[in-house]
């Protein structure tokens, strides 16, 4: 089982080179820095440099086992690997306006897009940890090619299913490799269980929220974007999202907004088993895990303002990301249960040899911004969801202006917007935290006030 794990883990390393690029590109945007900027342009070098004549870009199938490339999708993180060096590509093509890391790797997923699919000759799968799915939908957005939309949804959709024989990918996968029965993971006396893989039944058929934490989270963030994308009205996915929000928030989730209570599969457990400390066999609640619960909150609040999403994604920001991180910025935690004890002390680290939640930690604080405000055009809305000091730049009608909000929040309740701009007819939709039991709106400008002792359903405007 150790050789096993070395293998997995090994096999992850590119996702940390992408998910740090992505990081520090977002950083570079308002703080330059010459040795950062050396290290993003020496990487990006050595990146394109790797890749293969057929577009090919993953250091261990070309280096340590070259010839069994999409042998093992299951466990092996190539396309893991290839959707966070993608989203690492699309953050450095938007601070330096060049092709050098996004060419190399949009080739890539002309690879991809030919290999995997149900036509003659592609292999009917789909990635073992979600990512890629994630990233080829923030592609299309940039490029509008038609095939990153379709291979996504192909992912999310085929995900689950049985073919006509009544077998799943995996176990088809498994079995064409000539997989002996002791070389696959071992989770809760299962070997590779679907449901750690979310894989046991499609996305939409599932009822509860089941399996490795980080993986589900980066599932269902990528289907709400395709939701996002295609529409929210009658959406299967959509149905399907909320479902499995809401069996996570009600009974699988810590007060402090972690999850995943089992430590043996970094995953959830059953309904309320919510263990305090690993001791107790559980009480995970991995940083990256928390870091996807604020991912798939932002995205459903693309669509839907329901202050419910908005309330979550704020208490897992303040209890169960940023307490991962020492106040200095160097040291970290991978597990964040609510108890220690001798033998399993929770303490920050400088780094791990499973390093995935520090480059994370620092892409989530790139672009925080993301998560303060969102902006719906068609409505002339910005919609505040984080108090925090900030300004935010946008355009409506073709006119630019700054919403900027002062705030000492959570030590305080009292927020300052303030906006500038020309002539600016917007809305501004402010979320009221469920635990208020009163809240207060004072114009400045015209001396009045709005006053409610009602928690109102949704963000109020």
């Amino acid at each position: 089982m150790l050789s096993q794990k070395v293998g997995l883990t090994q096999c992850a390393r590119d996702s940390d080179i992408g998910k740090w690029i992505e990081g520090a590109c977002y950083l570079l945007h308002d703080h330059p820095n010459t040795e950062i900027q050396s290290a993003v342009d020496e990487l990006t070098q050595m990146i394109a440099s790797a890749q293969q004549p057929d577009g090919y870009l993953n250091i261990h199938y070309t280096v340590v086992e070259p010839g069994k490339r999409f042998t093992h999708i299951r466990d092996f993180h190539e396309l893991y690997n290839a959707g966070h060096l993608l989203e690492g590509a699309l953050a450095h093509n938007h601070l330096t306006k060049n092709d050098d890391l996004l060419n190399p790797l949009i080739n890539y997923m002309e690879l991809i897009c030919r290999t995997f699919g149900l036509n003659e000759g592609q292999i009917p799968g789909y990635p073992g940890h979600p990512e890629l799915e994630l990233a080829l939908l923030r592609l299309h957005h940039r490029t509008k090619n038609p095939k990153h939309l379709e291979l996504a949804k192909y992912f999310l959709t085929e995900r689950g299913k049985v073919d006509n024989k009544g077998e799943n990918f995996f176990e088809k996968e498994s079995r064409e490799r000539g997989e002996k029965e002791y070389e696959k993971p071992w989770f809760a006396a299962e070997r590779a269980p679907l449901w750690y893989y979310q894989a046991h039944k499609p996305i939409v058929e599932q009822d509860t929220i089941e399996g490795h934490a980080v993986r589900a989270m980066y599932l269902l963030t990528a289907a709400s974007d395709l939701v996002r994308l295609e529409g929210a009205s009658e959406n299967p996915f959509k149905t399907a999202v909320y479902r499995l929000w809401d069996n996570m928030v009600q009974a699988k989730m810590y007060l402090t907004g972690g999850i995943g209570a089992m430590q043996s599969w970094e995953g959830f457990g059953p309904n309320y088993h919510l263990p305090q400390g690993t001791d107790e066999g559980g009480g995970y609640a991995e940083t990256c895990a928390g870091i996807g619960v604020m991912m798939l909150a932002e995205r459903i609040l693309q669509y839907d303002l329901d202050r419910r999403f908005s309330d979550v994604m704020e208490l897992a920001l303040y209890n169960a990301v940023l307490t991962a991180m020492s106040s200095d910025g160097i040291k970290f935690t991978y597990v964040n249960q609510l108890a220690s004890s001798d033998k399993h002390l929770s303490k920050r680290e400088e780094w791990f040899w499973c390093a995935c939640c520090p480059p994370n930690v620092l892409r989530l604080l790139g672009q925080i911004g993301g998560y303060i405000h969102s902006q719906f055009e068609e409505q002339q809305q910005i919609n505040v969801h984080l108090y925090v000091p900030s300004e935010y730049e946008f355009k409506l009608g073709g006119r630019q202006g700054v919403l900027s909000q002062k705030s000492d929040w959570p030590w305080s309740g009292q927020v300052e917007f303030e906006l500038k701009g020309e002539a600016l007819q917007v809305g501004v939709a402010l979320r009221i935290p469920q635990w208020a039991r009163s809240w207060k709106v004072c114009l400045l400008s015209a001396c009045s006030c709005r006053v409610s002792k009602q928690n109102p359903k949704a963000d109020s405007s």
